[in-house]
């Protein structure tokens, strides 16, 4: 509300353009706006208690007493103002002309917004600065309860209605994978930093989920044999997780930060041994354009793929795919156990799944654990940015043909391949039953290989 005194000066403006001649309606803004953007200046009062203040205005050339702290236009540079004017820097007014990396730390600045400038604080929510999850897990490792995602959910408990969960998920949809799958693809965006941040890419897949009594636990994801506890309207769940797994410690052996690490679980990847050859290339097409949406390609630097049993066979055709469109891109790929189908029970006329023969090669150190033959120099073409371990046991998963798989001469206990003098996959092969080839030392023996594949390759 306009004070007496605004009134006062507001009818002399107007009463001066009356004198004028007709006052033209649009100056009448302009005037008014002059007026309130001075603030008047009481001097004194008339016998009626109006003001008898004079109102300056910004704009007009003079620099009244009124206009000094706050009308740089006509007192020039206010430090302040939140302009940075011609005579002003960011040593003699950081307030207006400062930015991240200036090397001073402004008021508008702080340990969560610009490390560059203010440092780094353990505790304040983000990884930054000289941080790292081997000292400063709060910030920098990933929360041991972590949100998972059902793929697709019913609204309603009756009818259904279902729908993806959320937009980015529609992939599945528009590659046709059935709804029922759908609704049993069970993924965590552990770390979800915005694209235009992503320089590397997570996905780590656990094995095939039972149908009939409780779920499989895997130290690669964390997940328990009793994480699921879905209902059918449910979309998101917190779903805790095993501190000593593969997703959590692949932080304390690398220098990557959550803020521009996208991390991707597959609690259920729901890429099943009996699926159908054209539903698997569905799931697949799924997951390889769900992942690629998660950055520019420009600017990511690395991507790392580990997957045990069923999803160490997802992982192996993605890495196939990632090798082929990015060669330039430094490629990690753990594979644990991975089984992929040679032949199909459910659909005998289905071809061999990933390139697999019918033959097999005897593990060394036990005869009745063997493993389908592969050529990995086929698989993957470009080998001058990738890094594969593959860590194979060879024991039967159900059924005969449901077993590990190979490099197809590899026959003794550790096997490497070389490329122009540098090595590119290495094979180790166990003496143990499939249900422990995720056990605590086969996620040790990733790390280890995923640290040295980061110092070779730079990820």
């Amino acid at each position: 509300m306009w004070s007496k005194g605004y009134s006062v000066v507001l009818a002399l403006v107007v009463g001066v353009f009356s004198a004028c001649g007709p006052v033209d309606e649009a100056e009448l803004p302009v005037a008014r706006q002059g007026i309130e953007m001075c603030p008047a200046q009481v001097r004194a009062q008339d016998a009626d208690g109006l003001s008898t203040a004079s109102c300056e205005v910004c704009g007009d050339g003079i620099c009244s007493l009124s206009e000094s702290s706050w009308c740089g236009q006509d007192c020039g540079p206010i430090c302040g103002d939140g302009m940075c004017d011609w005579s002003e820097s960011v040593s003699s007014c950081a307030i207006d002309c400062g930015y991240c990396g200036d090397g001073l730390c402004s008021i508008y600045e702080s340990t969560t917004s610009c490390a560059q400038d203010c440092g780094s604080r353990c505790g304040d929510g983000v990884c930054n600065g000289t941080e790292h999850a081997s000292f400063c897990g709060t910030d920098c490792d990933l929360p041991l309860s972590l949100p998972v995602d059902k793929v697709q959910y019913c609204r309603s408990g009756f009818f259904c209605n279902d729908t993806v969960s959320f937009p980015e998920y529609q992939v599945w949809e528009d590659n046709g994978v059935a709804d029922e799958k759908q609704k049993k693809t069970f993924l965590s965006r552990a770390s979800n930093p915005p694209r235009s941040s992503v320089e590397r890419l997570v996905f780590i897949a656990a094995g095939q989920q039972s149908n009939y009594d409780d779920d499989t636990a895997t130290l690669l994801t964390g997940q328990s044999d009793d994480w699921n506890t879905f209902d059918r309207t449910d979309k998101t769940k917190y779903v805790y997780t095993h501190p000593d797994s593969l997703a959590h410690q692949m932080f304390h052996w690398t220098p990557w930060q959550l803020s521009n690490t996208s991390v991707n679980l597959a609690f259920d990847a729901r890429f099943n041994f009996d699926f159908a050859e054209g539903e698997k290339q569905d799931i697949e097409d799924a997951y390889y354009q769900w992942l690629r949406n998660k950055f520019e390609t420009g600017r990511i630097r690395s991507i790392y793929l580990a997957g045990y049993s069923r999803g160490g066979c997802l992982v192996a055709r993605l890495a196939s795919r990632f090798n082929r469109d990015l060669p330039n891109v430094p490629l990690i790929v753990h594979i644990f156990d991975g089984v992929c189908a040679p032949v199909s029970v459910t659909h005998p006329g289905d071809a061999p799944e990933w390139g697999l023969s019918t033959t097999d090669l005897d593990n060394p150190f036990n005869s009745d654990y063997y493993a389908y033959k592969v050529d990995m120099f086929h698989r993957f073409p470009n080998r001058n940015r990738l890094a594969v371990l593959n860590q194979v046991g060879g024991d039967k998963v159900i059924v005969d043909q449901a077993r590990a798989f190979t490099h197809h001469d590899a026959t003794e206990p550790t096997w490497e391949l070389f490329d122009n003098g540098r090595r590119w996959y290495r094979q180790t092969w166990h003496n143990l039953e499939h249900v422990a080839m995720d056990n605590h030392d086969r996620v040790n023996d990733a790390l280890q290989h995923l640290y040295a594949s980061c110092v070779d390759l730079g990820c």
